[in-house]
């Protein structure tokens, strides 16, 4: 199959790119003949460094490479390209294409020396690293309750419980473990929170979720107002209600702290009561709607309410929140001081350790010089999934336009490892204008019907906002029909998973369950 027009720009186009590629859109070829056309215009397969997220992923990556290379071996008629074809055809069984934790794991046991390992250090199983970090932590929370008893009762009394402090310290120990430097994220969040900073963010957060919330609610009750207008005077005394009551709270979503938020949820007249309108005069059927959507303006505001009644006492607060982050900061570095030490004692360390000491070991500039000089050009496919850590990794090592990231923000729902979908949204701003490098979009969907994608098309541009999902659906993320299929329609199913009170607990049907056997009862209809 011929490529289309993106897809030729995503094969033959140099310098830095960044590929936003939607379901469908034919990536992984794209992928693959890029690195044959980079292969016949004379970098080799050793100066490639391909990275993907899965072990699966690099295997079948590998595999297509060199299918793809025997192909165009086969079709080579000058001898000396067609040997040189031949000499990639061997190096394909020990390429660089691999996860991010291989390459790690392959600059560590190289430069281990330099960060102090042992040599022939093994790695924790998964198995071993849950055994050991839980250990670790409760080992951790028995320490700090004879040595620190005040702060871990804090910490008992603010989550309610020992086992809720762990899930915290284990939760707290994954999003570390993502941080290019472990220690100085520790030092400076310490620092952050004696200074005050993080209850002013934390102040500035729910702000802005509050009002995004209270936001949407009032836009609904105002649209539907607008609509009521058409109806002059059916609805007049709704209209003079809404117009008053969204005045007043729109002023709220103008406050800047939390005590001013608060005193301005507290004034709004949200008791005063609803005008009638007969059954008899409601001939439009606006009053049920323009019920609903009021009483949830209602609900939101009195649970706001409930959130900012303590507002004025923001001293107090803060100083209790300082006490809380303080030692739940200290109770994070016990834990992991005892999990490393247990990791060390063992011989062994984990898939983040190899992340962290490839970082550290890559900071040294001979070091990096070595892979930036092996490596012309970095590949990257499922970007959406990196962090903060692996994008300092490829900062290391990538030379300027040889830079060739792969994603579809789209599917970074799937929160693989700490994954950051803004450092993919930072890309694709900042290569956009072509100024750093060039944003490619591939749309065009090879798999589904249109009627599916105008499906698809229809719940993302609602669902998918800055605000909910990191992301303005937009035109460049709109999926397009790449080939004509069968007509057919898209079919919206709302399971009830719920069963009847007289079905046996072996009846109950688990989500994944359910979704099958709705699928099952829809083919068997279009069999019918």
């Amino acid at each position: 199959m011929s490529r289309n027009e993106f897809q030729e720009r995503a094969v033959t186009w140099d310098g830095d790119l960044i590929v936003s590629a939607g379901a469908g859109a034919g990536k992984t070829t794209v992928l693959t003949d890029r690195v044959i056309r980079l292969m016949l215009e004379g970098i080799g397969l050793d100066e490639m460094l391909i990275l993907t997220f899965t072990r699966a992923a690099a295997a079948q990556m590998k595999n297509r490479i060199e299918s793809a290379l025997t192909d165009a071996e086969q079709k080579e008629a000058d001898p000396k390209k067609k040997q040189y074809l031949q000499r990639q055809l061997l190096l394909c069984p020990n390429a660089s294409i691999s996860t991010i934790d291989s390459f790690c794991a392959s600059v560590v046991c190289r430069h281990y020396y330099r960060v102090d390992l042992a040599p022939g250090m093994g790695t924790v199983t998964n198995t071993e690293q849950a055994i050991l970090l839980d250990e670790a932590i409760d080992e951790a929370c028995a320490g700090m309750a004879q040595e620190e008893p005040e702060p871990f009762h804090i910490l008992l009394r603010s989550f309610n419980g020992a086992p809720n402090v762990k899930n915290t310290v284990l939760r707290l120990h994954t999003f570390l473990c993502a941080q290019p430097d472990r220690d100085q994220w520790l030092t400076d969040t310490e620092a952050d929170c004696r200074a005050g900073r993080l209850t002013v963010a934390a102040e500035e957060k729910l702000i802005k979720k509050c009002s995004d919330v209270l936001g949407a609610d009032i836009r609904a009750l105002a649209a539907i107002t607008k609509e009521l207008r058409r109806y002059e005077p059916v609805y007049d005394k709704y209209v003079q209600y809404a117009t008053g009551l969204i005045q007043q709270l729109s002023g709220t979503l103008l406050m800047q702290t939390a005590a001013a938020y608060g005193e301005s949820l507290a004034a709004a007249a949200i008791e005063t009561r609803l005008p009638t309108v007969t059954a008899k005069n409601d001939t439009a059927g606006m009053c049920a709607p323009f019920k609903h959507l009021r009483d949830n303006l209602i609900k939101t505001v009195k649970e706001q309410r409930s959130l900012f009644s303590n507002a004025g006492e923001e001293e107090t607060g803060n100083e209790a929140v300082t006490r809380i982050v303080e030692a739940l900061l200290a109770l994070l570095r016990r834990a992991e001081a005892l999990f490393s030490a247990k990791k060390l004692e063992k011989g062994k360390i984990d898939y983040a350790d190899m992340e962290y000491y490839a970082v550290k070991l890559l900071a040294i500039p001979e070091v990096a010089a070595e892979y930036r000089d092996r490596f012309r050009t970095v590949i990257v496919d499922e970007y959406q999934d990196s962090n903060r850590l692996q994008e300092k990794i490829l900062d290391s090592i990538r030379r300027p336009g040889g830079l060739f990231l792969v994603g579809d923000v789209k599917q970074s729902i799937y929160g693989f490892r700490n994954a950051e979908p803004e450092l993919f949204n930072d890309k694709v701003r900042r290569y956009k204008d072509g100024t750093e490098g060039r944003l490619i979009p591939l749309n065009f969907n090879y798999r589904s019907s249109e009627e599916v994608l105008f499906a698809v098309n229809g719940v993302f541009e609602r669902l998918m906002t800055p605000e909910t999902g990191e992301l303005e659906y937009g035109e460049d993320q709109k999926l397009r029909s790449g080939i004509r299929q069968p007509e057919g329609k898209a079919v919206l199913a709302v399971i009830d998973c719920k069963q009847s009170e007289d079905a046996a607990p072996d009846e109950e049907l688990g989500n994944a369950e359910a979704e099958a056997l709705c699928c099952v009862e829809h083919i068997l209809l279009i069999m019918k």
